[in-house]
């Protein structure tokens, strides 16, 4: 009884090795995988995002220059219009 015994641990250690040598092939396996794209990240995606931040960099810059530009027609045409005013108002008294 006890030879089973032993033999059924000894079947079971030899079985749970097995499995721990699987699970660190695995893991050396997925390691392997995150450095490839920890690389792939570095080297690929980085740059387009700093691309990509540079070009809406100079796309909210232009978007600022514009709108000063617009609203500084809209107040020489606000002052325009007051000055219309101002003429055909004179014109009206004489």
């Amino acid at each position: 009884m006890e030879d089973k015994s032993f033999e059924l641990i000894e079947k079971l250690y030899t079985e749970m090795q097995k499995g721990f040598n699987n699970l660190g092939a695995e893991i050396k396996e997925v390691r392997q995988e995150v450095v490839k794209t920890n690389i792939y990240i570095e080297q690929k995606i980085e740059p387009k995002l700093s691309v990509l931040f540079d070009g809406n960099t100079q796309t909210n810059d232009k978007l600022d220059r514009i709108e000063n530009t617009v609203n500084s027609l809209v107040e020489k045409v606000e002052n325009q219009e007051l000055e219309i005013k101002v003429v055909r108002n004179i014109k009206a008294v004489k």
